[in-house]
């Protein structure tokens, strides 16, 4: 769908129909080529119970700022990633204005409040944790946090790959990371 600024509105393939706000379903639209979910924190939360109820296979979800689209702007693998994505939540009040002028009954989904929401419901389900990424230790204190206010929370375990220096411009060095 077209909306009258001529901006790309669509309804995104892979958010479910049924959850609806209003007379906006949630649907998406592109800032700098990047769909952004049209969602709100309840909504996202909902859509990724769902995805694990329903037993569909692994799905990438990113928490989405303007910072993230202008590096997806100067990189073309970045901006690729960004559209395989199931979901890039409006993690940025600047996204969820943009988003609202548009039509669109949306709100911030902050990562980390996701997390913590999301970790939370999912302690009375049969569902494991993976946690990937950070610096060494930061991992296995998330989860030691998570597990002492969610006694049912459950681990699949954690990866905390070395750190590698960002070469501006050209990817990623294998040097160390900057201290």
């Amino acid at each position: 769908m077209i909306s009258p600024d001529k901006s790309v509105i669509s309804a995104h393939p892979n958010i479910d129909p049924k959850l609806r706000s209003g007379e906006s379903t949630a649907g998406s639209f592109e800032v700098l080529g990047v769909p952004i979910v049209a969602t709100t924190l309840d909504r996202a939360l909902h859509q990724a119970s769902s995805w694990l109820a329903a037993g569909t296979p692994t799905r990438m979800v990113t928490f989405t700022n303007v910072h993230m689209l202008t590096e997806a702007h100067r990189n073309p693998d970045l901006l690729n990633h960004l559209r395989r994505m199931d979901m890039n939540c409006p993690d940025g009040m600047p996204l969820v204005w943009l988003g609202q002028s548009k039509g669109w009954a949306m709100g911030r989904v902050c990562g980390p409040e996701f997390m913590l929401d999301f970790c939370s419901s999912s302690a009375s389900n049969p569902y494991r944790h993976f946690f990937y990424g950070g610096k060494p230790g930061v991992a296995e204190l998330v989860i030691k946090n998570l597990k002492k206010v969610n006694p049912g929370f459950q681990v699949a375990g954690f990866y905390t790959p070395p750190l590698q220096r960002v070469d501006c411009g050209r990817g990623y060095s294998n040097g160390s990371a900057n201290q």
